[in-house]
């Protein structure tokens, strides 16, 4: 009889009982999805590049040689008078800063992916949480720059456009992905390696003062039931 009248206390009050947050592995595939989007980009802004109209020239050195961006972008940062020069530097940001925090990144999420968590522990609260809020926004500041100074209606306008607006979602969207996620992956992370039990049940938390009698044994009842779960 006094379990049935428990588990009436149960069903009727379920919905006042505080609950902690339960691991997940879900900002883990979170950050893994942003660094290899990451990684893409940084390998696109090396090979592709965006022409005005499409009778304008391939891309050339100063010493008119065919190249491609990342050959290209060297030169132009330093050219005198220079028509692209800070479509150049926010390209060459975008490389340094990229292939600095975000390949890293998607290394220590395989390692991650493997068992291997540590680097990724350190990782991505360190350089990917400030290199991401802090550097990212950069190119999209440059490219800004060279929207300002030069027109966009001839080459490299449709480029620096390009650049200009990826560069900026990506930073938003990346940087938000880091503030909003990071506590719950090293949460996770953390479980891992905690000797302390970490079933799918979860924690309740401690029951508030002056409650009627019925909540406070449906409370236990809550409480003992996940710690069965628990140490089955």
């Amino acid at each position: 009889m006094a379990d049935i009248e428990a588990t009436a206390d149960l069903q009727m009050t379920e919905k006042i009982i505080i609950y902690e947050p339960i691991v997940s592995q879900i900002p883990g595939i979170i950050f893994g999805s942003q660094a290899i989007v990451c990684t893409i980009w940084w390998i696109i802004i090396m090979f592709m590049y965006v022409k005005n109209v499409s009778t304008d020239a391939d891309l050339m050195t100063l010493g008119r040689t065919r190249t491609v961006p990342l050959g290209w972008w060297w030169e132009r940062i330093a050219e005198n008078g220079g028509n692209s020069v800070f479509l150049g530097l926010s390209l060459m940001v975008t490389f340094l800063f990229y292939g600095i925090v975000s390949v890293p990144e998607l290394v220590a999420w395989i390692m991650y992916m493997f068992g291997h968590m540590d680097f990724a522990r350190w990782w991505f609260p360190n350089v990917g949480y400030w290199g991401t809020i802090i550097f990212y926004g950069l190119p999209t500041v440059l490219a800004f720059i060279q929207v300002g100074r030069e027109s966009t209606i001839v080459f490299p306008g449709s480029w620096t456009l390009f650049q200009l607006i990826s560069s900026l979602l990506i930073w938003i969207i990346v940087m938000l992905i880091h503030i909003f996620y990071i506590d719950d992956f090293i949460l996770f992370i953390d479980s891992q390696y905690s000797p302390s039990c970490f079933c799918i049940w979860p924690a309740v938390k401690e029951e508030p003062d002056d409650q009627e009698e019925s909540t406070v044994r449906t409370w236990k009842l809550a409480k003992a039931e996940r710690k069965a779960e628990c140490e089955k």
